[in-house]
Order: C-alpha cells, then structure tokens, then sequence
C-alpha cells in the first residue's frame, strides 16, 4: 500500500532530530533502542541499526522508506501506514532518550527526584542519608546553576513534608525559612534575566519600548535587601544576592563607573562558583551595560568591553555543554568591535572559529555577512561586495547592516546612482518597518540622510559653514551608526 511520500524521509521530525546527535549520542541511543526496559518492537532496532549506516549526512538516495521498511521486512510488500508507525515510535524513543540523558547530566534534578520518591515511599533511612550526604558537599552547597536555587527550594519543601510524616513538626521551621529563601532566590535570578532581556528590547523593537514590568516589581518588591539579611544563605549565595543587586542598579543606570567595577569584580570572585550558563548570563549583562555607555558617546570603554569578549571566548562561554551555537547579536556586536580596534587578525581567527557554530538554517549566511563586514574595513571594497551580493538575507539586522554596507561601499567606489537607489529602498524599508523600535529608526534614518548629504557635496565640496553645520551634527549624535566613517567622508570633501 502506497502513502503519500513526497516528503523527503531526512525531512521528518526523527531524522531532523538525530542529525544533531553527536556520535557518541548516535551509540547510546541505539543501546537505548535495543534495551527491552525502553522498547519491546524488535523491527525499531532493526531499522535504526540501518538508519545509523547512513550517520551523519544520511544523503545517499537509497534511503527510502520503500529501502528501510524492506531491509527490516524482508519480501513483504511496503505499507505506508506501518512504516510511518515505525518512524512515529523512533521519534517516541529519541525524546525519550534526551529526557534520560538530560536528568542523568543534572545532580539536582536527579537528587531531588529520588528524595521525592523516597519520602513518597516513606523511605525514612535513605531519605536522611541521602539528605545529609548531599548537603554536606560543600562543593555541591556552594555551587550555583540555573537550576541549583529552585532545587533546594524544592528540597526543602520536601523535608518538610518528612519533618510533617514522622511527626517532627518541631522541626519545620528551619525547612520553611528555606524552602522560601530559596524561591525567592530563584526569583531574583529569573528577574535579573528576564528584565535584562527586556532592556536590550527596548532600545531596538517597537513592542517593548513602553515595558517597565521589571522595572515596577522592583520597586514594589524589595527582594534583595530581604535576602541581603538572611541568615540561611552560603558565602557564595550571598555574594550572588550582590552580584544580582549590582546588575538590577545598572539597569536604572549604567553609567555608574564604580558600579560597574564593582559587577566585574564580583562576577570574577563568584566565577568559582557558578556554572558556564550563569556565568555567561552575567557577563553578558555587564556587556550590555558597557555597550550602553559607549552608545551614548563614552569611546574610553571599547577596550575593556572587548576584553570582556575575549574573557568569554576564552572560558568558551559562547559555545559549552549547554548551548552549542553562539548568539547571532553577540557574535556580531563581538566583530564589530574587533574590526573598530583594528584587530583585524583576532577577527579573522574569531570567525573560523565560530564558522560552524552558528544554526544551520543561518550559518552560510552569517559567514558571508562576516567576511563581507571584515573585507570592507580591510578596504577590500570589491571581495566586500562579492560576500555581500550572495547573501540571502532573512534576519532584520542583518538587513539593516548589509543594506548600509553596501550604501558605503557604493560611496566609496562612486557609483553614485547606484548608492542612491540603495539610499530610498533601504530608507523605505525602515520607515515601513512595524518592528524596529522609534530609536533604531530614527538612528538608521539619520544615517541615510548623512550619506545623502555626503553624496550631494562629493564631486562639488562644501562650504565651510555647511561643513561645520553637519560635522556638529555627527558628532553631537552619540546614537549614530557609523559615525566615524561619516567624519572621515566628510574630512574628504572639506579638502576638495
């Protein structure tokens, strides 16, 4: 019975999912398939064994539905439905194997599962010996994770609720002060995160410029300086409590230089103690509050914030256990600043490094942009263009960013008509954009009109008096992209 398989097989949900199996990934998970705890089908583990022939690119043109539902039915005729019950059983499987391994690579979790269980069962021995032999980790008391505040909030309930079961209700007090702590804990962290996100939105989408969410609960909510006295807490948590207590007063107001100090200094000391995730979280947020002063005109903090890129680069931050693909706006933000300091060969070095460490739907493309960005600066306007001409652009930054090059690159060579034309379509797209916020519009419309200026005086010159009416305006503009670039063109045409 034939099916309706236009749909190419490496297309389907299974085969998009274990083609980001790693190798190792690919030989557990047939161990998972052929062990009859997880499966009884014996025909699953016939047809994966022969899917795993075909790991990684699985691109041979005979791996067909008709070939697999063959090779694990030998002479019967094909039939759609079983075999897309096979695939539907497989995709099962591989879910179930990423949530195995995910707790097993995750104590807390694990940890905190079994303590449940064995106060479920009431299992009164092993609930206190393992509850004891946990807590007493130091390692495992003072290391913070995304995780580590809402598992021990967790833990807590739990021991009172055995505190409750053997009739120790003398007891409950130390375990409810905690379990609360540490919700609140877990509450000041997802409030530093979320809040920091909602911050960068606000400055570059239109939808969050009016978002003050954060903002308001923390003026309402004084969760910090309850923590700051409270007496449960370890060294490192209450040194988290001021690290998040730094980053909450930068967010009012980043330009506080000893703040800012003193977030990195802290960052540094706690680095022991948090995992890679956090500790990127939290550099990131610093990054953001030194992108913020150097937006508003103070140059003097380029080399430390890209330093701080490099520090993450270096802890490879960017890409761990738990995140395999860099931020697109952090690598960009990343090159550009390499490319504004001149550092050409780091630059080079940094995109063959993340080269494939990008998503897949966008990775050709951000290697394009990339070398399209690092050749112009490199004044290689033609290999700039080339990058450029081939780029499929689906991204709203990148947009932005390819469609300027291209106007500076067009000015350059003086192809006049042509930059131009680029000048009215790239201007028509951001003033019919319902996504970028008033500021990023206003900033790249700027821009435009500048270029435009540029080009009505660059065969004719200028007068001193327009001259330094527009360098005045540019340099007054702290928000202006490409400032520097319009300086220099404009130097240019001061001499003609």
């Amino acid at each position: 019975m034939k099916g309706n398989t236009k749909k190419l097989l490496t297309d389907t949900a299974f085969f998009r999912l274990i083609k980001s199996f790693t190798l190792k990934e690919i030989g557990e998970f047939e161990k998972f398939v052929s062990s009859p705890f997880y499966n009884t089908q014996s025909t699953l583990v016939r047809l994966f064994r022969e899917i795993k022939k075909h790991y990684p690119q699985f691109d041979n043109l005979n791996l067909t539905r008709e070939y697999l539902f063959d090779k694990v039915n030998k002479g019967k005729t094909y039939n759609d439905v079983i075999f897309r019950k096979y695939m539907s059983n497989l995709l099962k499987l591989a879910e179930e194997f990423l949530y195995t391994v995910d707790n097993k690579c995750h104590k807390d979790r694990m940890v905190t599962c079994l303590l449940d269980q064995f106060e479920r069962r009431n299992q009164i021995g092993s609930f206190r010996k393992l509850i004891e032999q946990y807590e007493n980790n130091a390692e495992v008391s003072e290391r913070i994770t995304n995780e580590s505040f809402y598992y021990k909030h967790f833990r807590e309930e739990l021991k009172s609720s055995f505190d409750i079961r053997t009739n120790k209700l003398h007891l409950l007090k130390p375990s409810l002060i905690k379990s609360h702590t540490y919700l609140l804990m877990y509450l000041l962290l997802t409030s530093c995160v979320y809040s920091n996100m909602m911050l960068v939105n606000k400055s570059s989408f239109k939808d969050s410029e009016d978002v003050n969410l954060f903002k308001e609960f923390f003026g309402i909510f004084d969760i910090i300086q309850y923590l700051e006295s409270s007496e449960y807490l370890t060294k490192s948590e209450k040194l988290f409590v001021k690290l998040c207590k730094f980053d909450v007063t930068l967010m009012k107001d980043p330009s506080d230089v000893d703040l800012l100090k003193s977030m990195k200094a802290t960052l540094i000391e706690l680095s022991v103690n948090l995992n890679d995730n956090l500790l990127y979280i939290f550099f990131s947020h610093l990054n953001i509050y030194y992108l913020l002063n150097v937006s508003s005109g103070k140059q003097v903090y380029i080399r430390e914030l890209f330093e701080n890129y490099k520090f993450m680069i270096e802890k490879n931050l960017y890409v761990s256990g738990e995140r395999e693909f860099i931020n697109f706006s952090e690598y960009r933000t990343t090159l550009i600043y390499a490319l504004r300091l001149k550092e050409f060969e780091w630059a080079e070095k940094f995109i063959s490094k993340f080269k494939d460490h990008h998503s897949p739907e966008m990775r050709d493309n951000i290697h394009k942009y990339s070398m399209a960005v690092l050749m112009f600066e490199k004044g290689k306007l033609n290999e700039s263009l080339k990058y450029l001409s081939t780029l499929e652009v689906n991204d709203i930054i990148m947009k932005l960013d390819s469609d300027a090059l291209q106007l500076m690159i067009f000015y350059e060579k003086d192809f006049i008509d042509s930059a131009l034309s680029i000048a009215d379509s790239f201007k028509y797209y951001i003033k019919s954009n319902n996504v970028l916020s008033d500021r990023v519009i206003k900033n790249q419309s700027d821009f435009i009109r500048y270029v435009k200026l540029l080009l009505k005086h660059k065969h004719s010159g200028i007068d001193d008096f327009a001259y330094g009416k527009i360098k005045e305006e540019i340099l007054n503009n702290n928000a202006l992209r490409r400032r520097n670039w319009l300086i220099n063109k404009l130097e240019e045409i001061s001499r003609i």
